[in-house]
């Protein structure tokens, strides 16, 4: 496993409000996709023994596609190449007007493994719901996780990979007061052109063996958003913002996620806006 014990622990911690009661659904899931599969032993080809709860034939093939690898180059500032364990299955009803299908298997190699498993959904995009953040949130809010890729009117392409539902912007403090920022530190962002690479949260990169060191709260701001604007990463500048018609935005270096700015100008205007949830997650 290439991760040390204080690492594991430490990325594990970090992720808030994980409930048992997921940690057992995707147990239970993984359990029964390990079920549909056939088991070589030797030369003879055997079922595995428990027939209890085995999914449709239509399940076993969805697996089966799921299960073959494709490998992904990585930019140079993205982690070694993944060997992922999906096929073409869930990106195929992709009918993305930002990516094409080359970039969404990278921006998928990228993703948490059990979220690959997810069929996505195409939740709001500008070119059909209009520029309105009222319309993002009433399409968007309740999902988690979701998917942001943003087209500029200057062919840059980026966006993030946000944890938590955009609707924890309303949940307030033991004060009564509504909570700035929110989500955890699997948020990651992402840029596909003109630079191809992935920033995860800075308290995923600390050094593995080394003594505990504690995030500094200027690299916790993950998420933020309200009736204005909506931002991902703060501390020492945002690395997207944008604002209440989802027209215009800006992006900084952060401590969030140590990225630089995703495209050179710093400001941009959105040509397109596309946000996926998964059915399932």
């Amino acid at each position: 496993m290439p991760a040390s014990p204080t690492k594991l622990l430490r990325t594990a911690f970090s992720i808030r409000a994980l409930s048992s009661q997921y940690i057992s659904r995707v147990f239970i899931k993984t359990e029964m996709t390990l079920k549909s599969k056939q088991v070589i032993t030797g030369s003879r080809l055997v079922r595995s023994r428990s027939s209890d709860n085995l999914p449709t034939s239509q399940s076993q093939v969805n697996i089966q596609m799921m299960s073959h690898t494709l490998t992904i180059r990585e930019g140079s500032h993205s982690p070694g190449p993944r060997a992922l364990s999906m096929g073409v299955y869930p990106i195929q009803a992709i009918k993305s007007q930002i990516l094409e299908h080359s970039e969404l298997f990278t921006l998928w190699s990228w993703l948490p493994v059990r979220i690959t498993m997810y069929q996505p959904v195409l939740l709001y995009t500008t070119e059909e719901h209009g520029c309105s953040l009222t319309t993002f949130y009433v399409r968007v809010e309740h999902h988690e996780p979701t998917l942001l890729m943003i087209k500029t009117c200057n062919n840059e392409v980026f966006g993030a990979y946000c944890s938590t539902r955009w609707f924890e912007r309303n949940q307030k403090d033991e004060r009564g007061n509504r909570q700035a920022y929110f989500g955890t530190g699997e948020t990651f962002l992402f840029s596909l052109y003109p630079e191809r690479a992935k920033y995860p949260w800075v308290g995923c990169s600390m050094g593995d063996g080394k003594e505990e060191q504690r995030v500094a709260h200027g690299s916790e701001l993950f998420m933020a958003a309200d009736t204005k604007m909506i931002t991902i990463g703060g501390g020492d500048g945002q690395a997207i913002w944008m604002d209440e018609n989802i027209r215009y935005g800006k992006t900084d270096r952060c401590s969030t996620f140590n990225n630089p700015p995703l495209c050179p100008s710093g400001d941009f205007e959105i040509r397109v806006l596309e946000v996926y949830g998964f059915a399932g997650a």
